[in-house]
């Protein structure tokens, strides 16, 4: 049996909120994977019937269901197992974030997988031996505990994992940060449930290689637009609906 083909690498944009699946096309455009429902952004939600494990829109769907689990932000819990007790149970067994986080990328994987078949990259007899490879981006604020738990959530879904780069660096790459001039750039990352702001600097580096340097980040796990707190108290009233707006539209440019 001949040997899958060489995908291209996934970058994965593995929001609290929501989710992204991309990749650079051999002519060096973006595209955007579409998950098993079809959707551009999947819901970073779990919904379980069961152990069975449901997904995207339809998770979304049933995130108020009191008959069955239903988890979504768990994303802020990563690394901080310690605390958790019996937060996420299912079927009588306690999970960890990265369990369900783990369980989240393999359902991304999946909908990679199929838009690689669909698209001819993949022959559908080697889907099941395939070797996806993803950069997997995370907080700029997140410590090495928390990378870690990212990593092997990304591994135990059936990941080669390239990279766990910061999101705002993800952020001044894709909005055009030229890395050969010496600047200073700030990055202001309001995603759905994490919060980042990071001064990053760009210039050529030792041996003349461009580069793209943190100086310094800060940033709030528990404060994204989910937050009511986002939404309405910190949108002074006068300012209201049209300051709200403002505040919507510069969080969903992060795409997270």
């Amino acid at each position: 049996m001949s040997q899958p083909a060489k995908l291209p690498t996934l970058g994965i944009d593995l929001g609290t909120t929501f989710c992204c699946v991309s990749y650079i096309d051999p002519d060096g455009q973006p595209v955007v994977v579409r998950d098993l429902e079809g959707l551009l952004t999947t819901p970073s939600i779990v919904y379980f019937t069961g152990t069975t494990a449901s997904f995207g829109r339809k998770a979304a769907k049933r995130r108020h269901d009191i008959a069955n689990p239903v988890y979504q932000f768990f994303k802020r819990d990563i690394g901080n197992a310690a605390n958790l007790g019996s937060k996420y149970t299912v079927g009588g067994f306690d999970y960890q974030a990265a369990g369900l986080q783990a369980l989240l990328l393999r359902y991304l994987r999946a909908g990679a997988v199929a838009h690689f078949v669909k698209t001819g990259l993949l022959d559908a007899t080697q889907a099941t031996q395939a070797v996806v490879e993803a950069v997997v981006t995370v907080p700029a604020y997140f410590r090495e505990g928390q990378r870690r738990e990212t990593r092997l959530a990304a591994l135990a879904a059936g990941l080669r994992v390239a990279g766990i780069i910061n999101e705002p660096t993800a952020a001044a790459l894709t909005f055009g940060a030229n890395l050969d001039q010496e600047k200073r750039v700030l990055v202001f990352d309001l995603g759905g449930g994490t919060f980042d702001v990071t001064i990053m600097r760009t210039g050529r580096g030792p041996r003349r290689r461009d580069r793209l340097e943190r100086r310094g980040r800060a940033g709030r796990q528990g404060l994204g637009r989910a937050n009511r707190a986002i939404r309405e108290a910190r949108v002074p009233p006068a300012l209201r609906p049209a300051g709200a707006r403002r505040v919507a539209l510069a969080g969903a440019a992060t795409g997270t």
